[in-house]
């Protein structure tokens, strides 16, 4: 009985034993690939969006039948231009491009063959890429006081290239009041504007391309900070007694330093000195015109009074001492020396005057 066991526990072995031998002799013939997965076709998307910074970001999805490809190899390229990434576990991409050239681009995004990925993948798109254009300011804060000039400087550069002669457009918040500028050959301007008088705070100045048909607008805003100018120092009056005086010494010596500074010229047209001057030399003009006349006047007098004594008074006719009255001649021109009597006539019928001594 248990010899009887004992050979078919013996046959039952030798079979085991040889089917794992044919087991292993056939496994290890089988090939591999029929226990891989099957390769599937992939897809890809692709969306443009514009930045604020003149570039551009390719969004998009790897899928395969509909389901997410991860860590799929995205390249990007555009006018010779290219970039890669990887595909995140939900199948999204993104990659960001710098497209100077101005006008219509095409994008391109593509996948090789492999791994989840049967067949080669690849989508386009379009974009319409605007000239660039950059409006440099010199400086983004400006602080003066107030009445100043504040000093607006920059440059207008398109595809990199100064853009000459380009209307350049400020406006300033104190006022409203819209200015324009032009730039020169290197394409840079400087506005000049003038800070609000009495007032202080924060303001700001909108400098704007408006564009030319070529080059897109494009604007920027400068802070401007307007402090309050400094009052002006009082000059130290002359009746100020000595208590004002040692009351604040330092004051004093600063308005004593700083009065000749602004104190007029002692001849200048401002001063007192040259009103006091002008004054003086009109009062001589008038006193001297006065003088003048009346000398001259004084004159005339004078010769007028001796005149009519000499033709009107006692000295006419007179023959003093040594006069020779044989000088004498009538009104007809003849003479008449003296007669026998002691007179003297001047001979005539008419208009006969005769003079007895």
């Amino acid at each position: 009985m248990a010899r009887r066991w004992r050979g078919r526990l013996t046959r039952l072995a030798v079979v085991i034993v040889a089917l794992a031998a044919v087991t292993a002799s056939g496994a290890a013939g089988w090939p591999t690939a029929a226990w891989a997965a099957p390769a599937e076709n992939c897809a890809l998307t692709i969306v443009l969006t514009a930045n604020p910074d003149s570039s551009y970001t390719a969004n998009g999805t790897l899928t395969s039948d509909g389901s997410a490809v991860a860590n799929g190899q995205i390249t990007v390229s555009a006018a010779g231009w290219s970039t890669t990434a990887t595909t995140t576990a939900r199948g999204r991409y993104a990659a960001t491009l710098q497209l100077s050239q101005p006008g219509e681009q095409t994008v391109t995004a593509s996948t090789s063959a492999g791994g989840t990925c049967a067949n080669e993948a690849w989508v386009q798109a379009t974009v319409t890429v605007a000239p660039l254009i950059d409006l440099l300011l010199d400086a983004a804060t400006i602080t003066v006081k107030a009445g100043e000039t504040v000093t607006v400087a920059g440059r207008l550069l398109g595809q990199g290239n100064p853009v000459v002669e380009a209307l350049i457009y400020t406006n300033a918040s104190w006022n409203g009041q819209e200015l324009s500028w032009i730039t020169n050959a290197e394409g840079t301007f400087s506005a000049l504007l003038t800070a609000p008088d009495n007032t202080s705070g924060s303001f700001s100045v909108r400098v704007s391309f408006s564009g030319d048909g070529f080059y897109p607008s494009v604007s920027h805003s400068l802070a401007v900070e307007i402090e309050e100018a400094p009052s002006p120092t009082p000059s130290p009056s002359a009746s100020a007694g000595p208590a004002a005086s040692s009351a604040a010494p330092a004051a004093s010596s600063a308005a004593v330093t700083s009065a000749p500074a602004v104190a007029p010229a002692p001849w200048s047209q401002d001063s007192r000195l040259f009103l006091v001057l002008l004054v003086f030399l009109v009062v001589v003009a008038l006193a001297t015109g006065a003088l003048i006349i009346i000398a001259v006047v004084t004159r005339q007098r004078r010769g007028l009074a001796a005149d009519e004594r000499r033709g009107f008074g006692s000295d006419f006719g007179r023959s003093g001492p040594g006069d020779d009255l044989e000088d004498w001649e009538d009104f007809d021109g003849s003479s008449d020396p003296a007669g026998s009597d002691g007179s003297v006539s001047a001979g005539a019928t008419d208009g006969q005057c005769d003079i007895v001594t």
